[in-house]
């Protein structure tokens, strides 16, 4: 059983705390259990990356051109997992110097295989936002949204997709219909030609039917056969 004396100092323990007081202080504590950073909310970067992350960022904020807040959400992303497999690879580098042995036995360094696990999630978040970032750019061009350059991020439309295109625009802007169309009045069939008298009655029947005259042209006459 807790005695009396434990219980009355409790309350009074956190003033006794020897834990960072001052701001600066808060703030590097907070780092203590931090050892990689891949998982954090930022990127980490260092004073000395700072240019190559500003190089990668402008670079491919050029190449992607993302014209609207949606766009650059996705080229967000893929900077962030890009400059994360590159921290990967410096410090499954780092880790083989300081561990020779790891290149014949990697299955009993677990670091090295956490630090796999966390490339190929990069690796898969980039291609993600990738791939959406095609699609809502390549919907925007399907609308002929001029308005807002886009980058050439998907192939030209297969001629059987422009011929369809050209074929809607002409309907669209089709002229309207004539008050006074013109009616198709329908055409009187062409007179067989006369079979002459002498065709005999069993050869082909000279009005093209492909039959015997005496069967078709010549049923009604009396020639002989």
């Amino acid at each position: 059983m807790t005695s009396a004396t434990p219980i009355d100092n409790n309350p009074a323990n956190p003033t006794h705390a020897t834990g960072p007081r001052t701001a600066e202080g808060k703030a590097k504590s907070s780092q203590n259990s931090r050892k990689h950073g891949l998982c954090s909310d930022q990127l980490v970067i260092r004073e000395d990356q700072r240019e190559a992350y500003n190089t990668l960022h402008d670079s491919l904020y050029e190449e992607l051109e993302p014209a609207n807040r949606m766009e650059s959400i996705f080229v967000d992303q893929m900077i962030v997992s890009d400059w994360n497999m590159a921290r990967i690879r410096e410090m499954e580098v780092q880790y083989h110097q300081n561990n020779p042995e790891a290149r014949s036995d990697i299955s009993s360094h677990k670091e090295l295989i956490l630090l796999r696990r966390y490339y190929v999630t990069a690796e898969r978040g980039f291609f993600r936002a990738l791939r959406e970032l095609r699609l809502i750019q390549s919907t925007r061009i399907a609308r002929h949204d001029t308005h807002q350059p886009g980058p050439i991020l998907v192939k030209a439309l297969p001629p059987s997709h422009r011929s369809l295109l050209n074929r809607l625009d002409a309907i669209v802007n089709a002229p309207p219909p004539s008050d006074n169309p013109v009616r198709n009045e329908p055409q009187a069939p062409a007179p067989k030609p006369p079979a002459s008298a002498k065709t005999p009655r069993n050869a082909t029947c000279p009005c093209g039917s492909h039959i015997k005259y005496k069967r078709c042209c010549g049923r009604n006459t009396n020639t002989p056969a």
